[in-house]
């Protein structure tokens, strides 16, 4: 009787830690799809105030300072939305095309651009599996 307890606390224990694990991987995946979303609309409205500062700049108004400073601020946005984008394609088991930055199963040809991509080497920090 003791020994079936013992299996019971053992799978019970098991089944627990399976779903922490799950629990944290789908919460990261959550917080990451939330802060592509958020980075997306930063990115808009840097494009947008970009848009504003360029049609002055072509007014006369010297704003090349600002605008360059948009696109910096632009280019560190998407990059940003790049490597949230790359950790989240690593946690779902997929990957991003090299050529068009689709995301993409695993060792598959890109079904947008059609070209194969190189299995991924690098891996993302993630949840820890252990934990």
């Amino acid at each position: 009787m003791a020994k079936i307890i013992s299996n019971i606390k053992d799978g019970a224990t098991t089944v627990a830690r399976n779903v922490k694990k799950k629990s944290k991987r789908l919460a990261e995946i959550t917080k990451l799809k939330l802060d592509i979303k958020m980075e997306e609309s930063n990115l808009e409205q840097c494009f947008e105030m970009l848009g504003r500062a360029s049609y002055a700049n072509a007014c006369g108004k010297d704003n090349q300072k600002k605008i360059d400073e948009l696109v910096s601020q632009a280019n560190r946005i998407n990059s940003l939305i790049k490597e949230y984008k790359s950790r989240l394609a690593f946690l779902q088991d997929k990957e991003i095309c090299e050529h068009c930055e689709s995301v993409i199963d695993r060792d598959t040809p890109c079904q947008y651009c059609k070209e194969k991509i190189v299995a991924s080497k690098k891996t993302p920090d993630t949840v820890d599996e252990n934990e």
